[in-house]
């Protein structure tokens, strides 16, 4: 084979091969048992309303999305915690992303907005995933150690704010008393 037919061929195959990965990614597998983002957000679409088995399985669909960090799975929950009324699912999701660690980045702002969620558990949980987040998160440090010495917020959201504070980089002595 000529040199020419084989830089032909191996562009050919470039060309082809660099559309695959595109293609695929319109609907990515997020989950260990090779389900997709479509099949998750089909379930969550599935369970409107207010019923409390609605919001369990809104929930359940959120799980997997918000665990899976791919960027597509990260804009649908950006969408999920601005705009879903049940307190359960926004909490799932705000926790399930704390495992992601500095991954959830991009959805520091949602994070810090449900900081002023009225319901104890999202706000529990967004503390938990802006300290999971890092450093990048240190400009709600103010907030943070405001919620911390603001005796009225449940305790349950009080308890896990030092270790947010410390993991976004805050200074430790602004915890003490």
């Amino acid at each position: 084979m000529s040199t020419f037919r084989r830089s032909l061929w191996a562009a050919a195959f470039a060309v082809a091969t660099s559309f695959a990965p595109a293609a695929a990614d319109d609907d990515p597998v997020i989950a260990k048992d090779g389900s997709k983002l479509s099949e998750w957000v089909a379930e969550y679409e599935r369970n409107e309303g207010d019923s409390e088995k609605a919001q369990k399985g809104r929930s359940y669909a959120v799980w997997p999305i918000a665990e899976s960090g791919h960027p597509k799975a990260l804009a649908f929950i950006r969408t999920v915690l601005k705009n879903d009324p049940s307190a359960q699912v926004r909490d799932t999701a705000l926790w399930e992303m704390s495992g992601l660690g500095p991954k959830a980045e991009p959805l520091l702002p949602e994070a810090t907005a449900a900081l002023k969620d009225p319901d104890a558990e999202v706000r529990r949980s967004a503390a938990t995933l802006l300290g999971s987040i890092g450093p990048a998160a240190k400009a709600v440090a103010p907030d943070l150690l405001a919620m911390f010495k603001d005796s009225a917020q449940s305790n349950r959201v009080r308890v896990v704010i030092p270790r947010a504070l410390v993991k976004v980089g805050a200074d430790p002595a602004a915890i003490l008393p």
